[in-house]
């Protein structure tokens, strides 16, 4: 297999000035194998690994786990699903709340040669499961939106018109929710702004003379 120095990708360049930053093209690289699927493994395969490499232990690990299953998605492509699969089971150790690792882990059962509608609804109820027990918070409801989405996308696949509808009405019911929750939450922030302005506004009370005077005589 021959060997691709994708690690100069971070490389800067005198000539481009320093207002270029070479990670903007990370991403068009990312895109371009992608689309390619297994016509250019080799490269690609490299490209994921580097980019895995150098984002893994980082702070903020998306980007890492961004190429892992970019590279899980490779496996798939060239038919070696034993290892998408145990890469997916990594992926998902470490991002269980993840709606988009169990979407595109679903996503390789429900169309091409490993397609089982079966397993792919069995990965989103797992997801929903996962993304549940999570404190409720705004991205709760786009998680949870995310995985309706694939398993009404599943449920027209299977022409099984009724649990298709049953699975948009439940979209459309979150949505709502999220609304509503972000509409108190906003009330919320804003009724602490105003307390917290007034209170910092509000001059302090002088006590009257004849208090003083009181209190002098005591």
């Amino acid at each position: 297999m021959k060997r691709y120095d994708f690690s100069a990708c971070f490389q800067r360049s005198d000539e481009l000035g320093p207002y270029i930053n070479p990670r903007n093209w990370i991403v068009d690289f990312e895109e371009v194998f992608f689309n390619s699927k297994a016509k250019r493994a080799d490269e690609r395969f490299h490209f994921c690994t580097t980019m895995i490499e150098r984002f893994s232990g980082r702070p903020n690990p998306v980007k890492a786990v961004q190429y892992q299953r970019n590279l899980a998605e490779l496996f798939y492509c060239t038919g070696d699903s034993r290892k998408g699969e145990a890469l997916y089971q990594k992926i998902i150790q470490k991002e269980r709340t993840n709606a988009w690792n169990w979407l595109d882990y679903a996503s390789h059962y429900c169309a091409g040669p490993f397609r089982d509608f079966g397993k792919a609804l069995s990965i989103c109820a797992q997801g929903l499961d996962a993304i549940d027990i999570m404190e409720e918070k705004p991205a709760c409801f786009f998680e949870r939106e995310t995985l309706y989405k694939k398993i009404e996308e599943i449920y027209t696949l299977l022409g099984r018109k009724k649990e298709a509808s049953e699975w948009r009405e439940k979209y459309m019911e979150e949505r709502q929710a999220e609304v509503v929750f972000c509409l108190k939450m906003e009330e919320e922030k804003n009724i602490r702004s105003f307390l917290i302005k007034t209170t910092r506004t509000e001059p302090r009370r002088q006590k009257s003379p004849a208090l003083l005077a009181a209190g002098s005589g005591i």
